[in-house]
């Protein structure tokens, strides 16, 4: 343990100024406002404690000050991200969830466990150049307006309940299908296949929808959904897809023969 009566350099920098504060010097050449060297005891004491507390704060190196900001940032978004609404929809002795359209947009669920166009409004994308938006009314129904970049796509509910579709893109404007599934919605359960046969505007396509993952941990976000989207076999550009939606975020993997 350090003798009290020993002051290191930096203690004896402090008394120095515990000095000249007290005898009124006006700067480094020693030009006081008032004449003599007084002591000011008061000042003194403060300045014997002082220097440990210094030392304390020292300790903290700059690694530690970042871990700590690092640690609280993370603490501040856990308490941020309620995700029990999202477990509640799961069933682990079923395998089986109900997927609502708040997943799809990205938007904060309440738990209600109904299929419904609540409001979208989500950027996402490395450099945040897509958005879903929405609901907005087009040829008379409900719709979701999903943008990326210069590509506009049309999404509503298709009739059955089971999923969200398509029902616009400017990529093929003459070419879309009847009742796409795009997006499984309402209750599945960990593996199943269903399977639906689209009227498109050059007749009949498949189309097989698989849960690959039904409920798990990706990239750090719980209550994630994996599934495989296969239209027409696999036969053409961008019909083969596995995706990957997070709760609060949407859209965050794809992968497949784009």
């Amino acid at each position: 343990m350090a003798d009290r009566g020993h002051h290191s350099s930096d203690d004896g920098h402090l008394l120095t100024k515990v000095f000249q504060r007290g005898s009124g010097v006006a700067n480094a050449q020693g030009r006081g406002r008032r004449g003599g060297n007084h002591f000011d005891a008061p000042r003194y004491e403060r300045a014997q404690r002082h220097p440990r507390k210094l030392r304390t704060l020292r300790g903290l190196t700059n690694v530690h000050c970042v871990l700590l900001a690092l640690c609280l940032a993370l603490a501040g978004a856990a308490r941020a991200e309620d995700w029990s609404a999202w477990q509640r929809a799961y069933d682990p002795a079923m395998r089986a969830r109900f997927i609502p359209v708040e997943l799809w947009t990205g938007a904060p669920w309440d738990g209600t466990q109904e299929i419904r166009m609540a409001p979208a409004a989500l950027e996402f994308g490395p450099r945040g150049d897509k958005n879903i938006k929405g609901p907005t009314t087009w040829n008379g129904i409900q719709v979701y307006e999903r943008l990326n970049r210069d590509k506009l796509q049309r999404f509503a509910i298709r009739d059955d309940r089971t999923g969200l579709g398509r029902v616009f893109d400017s990529r093929y404007p003459q070419l879309g299908c009847r009742g796409e599934v795009k997006f499984p919605l309402g209750r599945w359960k960990q593996g199943e296949v269903r399977e639906y046969q689209l009227d498109c505007a050059r007749g009949k396509r498949p189309l097989k929808v698989t849960i690959e993952e039904i409920d798990f941990v990706h990239d750090g976000v719980p209550h994630s959904l994996r599934f495989h989207w296969l239209f027409m076999e696999g036969r053409g550009r961008g019909t083969d897809m596995r995706y990957v939606y997070s709760p609060l975020r949407g859209l965050v993997d794809v992968q497949g023969n784009e």
